[in-house]
């Protein structure tokens, strides 16, 4: 008997068929025993294939069959049954050796693994007409395996439900994005958590599991909240959801063209939490140029465990960061004050620092907060629940005039300068032993600073002030107790160059190429290196002498003067100071882990460590200690202090390379800028229009800006008020008349951008890496531009659309230029935007109103060089199509002022 399950797409049911043999007709089903689940998506009743699953783990096969449907009486509901059969059941071999090898696909699970059976599951269901018909019969077939986690419910998706789902991917497609993660399997456990988004839960109160935030219970306000938390849950525990980290992780990073202070706005917004306080603690944190923001993308400074956290992404940091806002909005923390006092520590010295930079910022960026976040702040009315007023108390109205602006940017420069020459100062011991050690074991100095800022709060940590402790203060697995900053930074920097993965590098990414070599000799060195220790620098040179005399290869070649082994073979170390340092730490061990004090102990326990557990050995050391500390050459060199270590200025790391520099040169810009702010203040105007032609043209918008304000006598001169002319107003060497301001410096910066070699020796370089956005479709940008210069869009738009393929050619796709131009008339233009390139072909058909072309024909002749009939009959063709839907392509209908016409 063979048995056969075939799905009829036509009636959305499953029909089982028996045959005798493959030929005859068709039979009520009788089951007696059965083989695993066959199923099948195919309408072919005699060629459906089989497909075979199998059960790794108890070797059990199972069936689905109707008992009750006949295939004559296909209306009726089907009733299925289970059925288990031993795996060697002769029903499941005769179905084998009746059907051909094509027509059956075997799949295995493992009944103790979810997801397999998931997988399975989820491969069958692809078909959304089955989704109903099979999901119970599923279910039941798992319920009756051995016990493991349930398979949720898959409901049907119908056309009411698609467009919610569409809204869940989009956000799930977005936040996944912005964690680096897999989309399609974040997507499918979150589908799975909330029965395909249909759920009660989820409809109606946005909950997606236990909906937790850092073991709080929230309240999403909107599926995108909901989302967004459930989201960077999974990221930080995948493991409830049958996955590891890296089964999700894509490794990619998510980079965004928005600005740091709409980033910001975008997840507040939709945390609905506040982003100018968001933006007011990021950035009283990190100013958004720290190298804990830039090389984690942490811009709080928050900590996970102890440990200052790494995130996948700029943006899933600022996520991260209003997330801990939310937090103590839960926890009932609202004011600046109260979320200081945790976020900086009741203790902390610098609290009240804190909260005045953070205040300070906050009513800043309240001040400007349609220019930082896109729209003016809402006042929200008072509720009658007991939660309290996110912020308090309402900061006062910022009148924000040029004076009090610039005021407040001197002052807050001149405070920066006076707090890093402060910093500077303390921090003096820091980074001359930091550039020190990182200089011996060849490691970059800015991220072992980093590294060590870090771990002790830029320093200021009390552990470290008073007891000298960084991070965790080992020396192997036993805690070391340090005697001095330099002995601290000695052991830290030792630590990070023989476990680097600990703090987030590899060794490669930390080594650089320096090779350092010491101005000091070799007892002077040991001596040195050993009084940092507090070890006997006679033993070390004792030790040292007996096992190398200073002049062996193992020494002269691998640094290693102790001949110690790593791995069975000797050890190179990266310096030969490195190689003392080393050889004085095997001494310090032996008195943390042995507790061995006396020098006899000391050289008797090195001897069995150091394979020399002989008479001859330990005599040896003895004899080089006793002359060690009673030959006055080598004697008066034991007390020896090395001199301090000179930081060269290019060197400093502190907030950022040379950053006194940095201030005292923006001091220096800032007054020179004063005089500009004013009069940018007094021209707003100007300043819009010359802004937006520099975004589009990727030009200095401070140095065009300058650049005009000198032709113009600061725009007050009589041409430019009365007649609009900046310079000699020209284009393509033609005197062209400007009809307003905006025509005036449009044409102004598109003549600076293709002449900037006649700047660049008074302004300096005047192109800039910057992506222009225009948000309006390509007829409306056409628009936009044709209305400020005069001219007609419906022909600069009939011209682009046949010279780009309908905007879709390489031409236009990478060389921004919809026109086709070809300015030396060999090779063709790029322009650095698309609406420069529409700029750039709407001038081109100004040049010819000018020029008094105004028939196709004529344009043609010019624009192609020769008479081109086709390239007539294209533009013609596209010229009429636009007039005749003119209001559709550019919002508001113009006379036509071209004649056609197509000779």
């Amino acid at each position: 008997m063979i048995i056969k399950i075939c799905i009829k797409k036509e009636v959305n049911k499953i029909m089982i068929v028996k045959k005798d043999k493959p030929t005859n007709g068709r039979k009520e089903i009788i089951a007696k025993s059965s083989m695993i689940t066959a199923l099948c998506a195919s309408n072919v009743l005699l060629n459906t294939p089989i497909i075979i699953l199998k059960d790794t783990h108890t070797k059990n096969t199972t069936i689905l069959i109707n008992e009750e449907s006949k295939i004559e009486d296909e209306s009726k509901n089907p009733n299925y049954q289970l059925y288990n059969i031993e795996e060697n059941d002769d029903m499941l071999t005769e179905l084998k050796d009746t059907h051909s090898s094509d027509a059956i696909i075997e799949m295995e699970y493992d009944s103790t693994k979810p997801e397999t059976i998931l997988a399975i599951k989820n491969q069958l269901l692809q078909d959304n007409t089955l989704r109903t018909t099979l999901n119970d019969i599923l279910n039941q077939f798992v319920n009756q395996a051995t016990p493991i986690a349930p398979i949720e419910y898959i409901p049907e998706i119908n056309e009411s439900s698609s467009t919610t789902v569409l809204e869940e991917q989009e956000y799930i497609r977005k936040y996944c994005d912005i964690f680096g993660l897999n989309n399609e399997k974040v997507y499918q456990i979150l589908y799975n958590i909330t029965d395909g988004f249909q759920n009660e839960k989820y409809v109606k109160e946005y909950i997606i599991g236990d909906s937790k935030l850092k073991k709080r219970n929230v309240t999403c306000k909107s599926k995108e909240m909901a989302i967004l938390i459930a989201v960077r849950n999974i990221y930080y525990d995948a493991a409830p959801y049958g996955y590891t980290d890296n089964d999700l992780k894509t490794g990619i990073e998510f980079i965004t063209d928005q600005d740091y202070s709409h980033q910001i706005a975008d997840i507040s917004n939709v945390l609905e939490i506040d982003p100018a306080l968001v933006y007011a603690i990021i950035r009283a944190e990190s100013s958004f140029n720290s190298p804990m923001f830039l090389n984690k993308h942490n811009p709080g400074g928050l900590k996970f465990d102890g440990v200052f956290a790494a995130f996948p992404s700029t943006t899933a940091g600022f996520a991260e960061e209003a997330l801990e806002i939310l937090k103590y909005r839960i926890d009932g923390k609202v004011t600046i004050e109260q979320i200081g006092a945790t976020y900086v520590g009741s203790k902390d010295p610098n609290k009240s620092k804190w909260f005045d930079n953070v205040n300070n910022i906050y009513h800043e960026a309240i001040a400007n907060y349609d220019t930082l976040f896109g729209s003016a702040p809402t006042q929200t009315p008072p509720s009658n629940s007991n939660e309290p007023d996110f912020i308090e108390p309402t900061p006062p109205k910022v009148e924000s005039t040029i004076e009090k602006i610039t005021s407040k940017i001197e002052t807050t420069i001149t405070n920066a300068i006076d707090t890093y020459n402060k910093r500077i100062e303390q921090l003096k011991e820091e980074k001359q032993y930091i550039k020190k050690y990182s200089d011996i074991y060849g490691l970059d100095y800015e991220k072992i600073y980093q590294i060590l800022s870090d771990l002790t709060n830029h320093f200021q940590d009390k552990n470290y002030q008073n007891n000298f402790i960084i991070g965790q203060s080992k020396l192997g697995n036993q805690k070391i107790t340090c005697k001095s900053k330099e002995m601290a930074i000695l052991i830290a920097t030792y630590n990070i160059y023989y476990d680097p993965e600990q703090y987030g590098y590899s060794l490669d990414e930390l080594k650089t190429d320096t090779k350092y070599i010491s101005e000091l000799d070799n007892v002077e060195q040991i001596t040195s290196i050993s009084n940092i220790l507090d070890i006997d620098p006679a033993l070390t040179y004792a030790i040292c002498k007996t096992q190398c005399n200073f002049d062996s290869d193992i020494f002269l070649k691998n640094n290693n003067p102790g001949k110690l082994r790593m791995n069975g073979t000797y050890a190179t170390f990266p310096s030969t100071t490195a190689g003392f340092i080393e050889q004085a730490i095997e001494i310090l061990k032996l008195e943390i882990n042995d507790q061995t004090t006396t020098i006899e102990q000391i050289i008797a326990k090195y001897s069995i460590i150091s394979n020399n557990a002989n008479q001859f050995w330990i005599t040896t050391v003895n004899t080089n200690y006793k002359d060690a500390i009673t030959n006055p050459t080598i004697l008066s060199k034991l007390p020896y202090t090395e001199p301090e270590t000179i930081i060269d200025q290019k060197e400093s790391i502190l907030e950022g390379n040379n950053i006194k520099t940095n201030l005292t040169n923006m001091m220096e810009t800032f007054i020179q800028m004063k005089t500009i702010l004013s009069e940018a203040a007094k021209n707003p105007e100007e300043k819009k229009y010359i802004k937006k032609y520099c975004d589009i043209y990727g030009l200095d918008t401070e140095k065009v800006y300058q650049i005009l304000s000198d032709i113009t006598d600061s725009f007050q001169n009589k041409a430019y008020q009365e007649n609009y002319i900046i310079g000699d107003s020209k284009l393509k060497g033609r005197n062209v008349v400007c009809k307003n301001k905006e025509m005036a410096i449009l044409i102004a910066v598109r003549n600076i951008y293709h002449n900037e070699e006649n700047y660049i020796k008074q302004y300096g370089n005047l192109k800039i890496n910057i992506e222009y956005q225009n948000e309006r479709d390509y007829p409306q940008q056409i628009a936009e531009i044709s209305n400020v210069l005069g001219t007609n869009p419906a022909l600069t738009y009939a011209i682009c659309k046949a010279r780009t393929n309908d905007f879709n050619n390489e031409l236009f796709l990478i060389n921004n230029n919809p026109g086709g131009l070809n300015f030396n008339k060999i090779n063709y233009e790029t322009f650095p935007t698309q609406t420069a390139g529409f700029v750039e072909a709407t001038l081109e058909v100004l040049k010819y109103q000018i020029d008094g072309k105004t028939v196709i024909t004529e344009i043609g002749i010019d624009y192609t060089h020769t008479p081109n009939d086709t390239w007539n009959q294209e533009i013609t063709k596209n010229y009429t199509e636009a007039m005749q839907h003119y209001q559709d392509l550019f919002e508001q209908v113009k006379e036509k002022t071209y004649t056609l016409e197509n000779k």
